[in-house]
């Protein structure tokens, strides 16, 4: 969860949609992960704004930001639905990728992972895939592929465990984490040796709003230096 301090001039809404181990945001109300580390950090270096996070679905994120619900997204792109116009963005602070996965089998090579079309697939519901041409709409998705759509990476490494699906589709940070977590797991699955995209995130910011994208690039950088918080680094396994 994410912690205060006592007194702050500015109040930051920062949008936050389930996104593991970004986000993982849980029926609750709680949110824990990565991006809420790290906005702890952030109302720890510094008391000239206090960062809250909102909860946002990912088919209704960019609504409620047209709403005034938030102001800010971390972890995230411009080419992810967000309008030129009105927000602006960080330089980049952190790489990563989405990677298919399927059972291992003797007659799967890489090979496998080239025509989507012909295969089922789980995905998470609303995000952006450029498989799909970053589609997002169900009904969409649904009369091009044989797809699946779930709130869960887990759910979705289950359903290809289960044989459900042919392919699933999971965040390469998230897929390490899960085969630390469960150690026997790696040798079941195949694993795409490309992406479906690379990320490169960035910090979206409201054109216009206080502190700027410029302003959370230094802070992410502050935080990024400060020995107190190399232990995100090293619980996320980043390289930033």
């Amino acid at each position: 969860m994410a912690s205060f301090p006592a007194m702050a001039s500015e109040i930051v809404r920062v949008g936050v949609t389930h996104f593991p181990p970004f986000y993982d945001v849980h029926e609750n109300g709680e949110v824990h992960g990565l991006g809420i580390d790290v906005i702890n950090a952030l109302n720890t270096i510094q008391s000239d704004y206090l960062f809250q996070p909102v909860p946002a679905s990912p088919l209704r994120r960019h609504a409620m930001f047209h709403e005034g619900r938030f102001d800010m997204s971390f972890f995230d792109h411009v080419v992810w639905g967000w309008d030129r116009e009105k927000v602006e963005s960080t330089p980049v602070y952190l790489t990563g990728g989405e990677v298919f996965i399927t059972l291992k089998d003797p007659s799967k090579n890489q090979s496998y992972f080239t025509d989507i079309e012909k295969r089922s697939i789980a995905a998470i519901r609303g995000y952006h895939y450029r498989f799909t041409n970053f589609e997002t709409d169900p009904k969409a998705l649904h009369k091009r592929f044989n797809i699946t759509l779930t709130n869960s990476p887990d759910h979705i490494i289950k359903l290809v465990e289960e044989k459900r699906v042919d392919i699933g589709i999971v965040t390469e940070t998230y897929l390490l984490k899960y085969f630390q977590k469960h150690f026997t797991a790696r040798a079941k699955f195949l694993t795409s040796n490309s992406y479906d995209q690379r990320y490169n995130f960035t910090t979206i910011v409201r054109k216009g709003f206080t502190p700027s994208a410029q302003k959370m690039n230094d802070l992410m950088k502050q935080v990024r230096a400060d020995p107190r918080f190399k232990w995100i680094k090293d619980t996320y396994g980043l390289d930033w």
